[in-house]
């Protein structure tokens, strides 16, 4: 069984959820919901860019990066 003890996008190891009011396994499932990532990234990708806010051409922009870094 793989245990997960470190959240990537908020940098936070599990260790720093102790004795808090918020578990890790609730903070990774509600404040970083991987389904929300993925419909932010395709909505991204589906709108058109004039009508970007501010983090979502942030993300369009870092989304163009990692492609073409992988395409090369």
């Amino acid at each position: 069984m793989l245990v997960r003890s470190y959240i990537n996008c908020a940098g936070l190891d599990r260790s720093a959820f102790d004795n808090k009011s918020v578990s890790f396994e609730e903070h990774c499932n509600v404040e970083h919901n991987m389904w929300h990532y993925l419909f932010f990234i395709i909505l991204v990708k589906v709108k058109d860019p004039t009508e970007f806010t501010g983090p979502e051409s942030y993300v369009h922009k870092m989304i163009e990066v990692v492609l073409s870094i992988l395409l090369i």
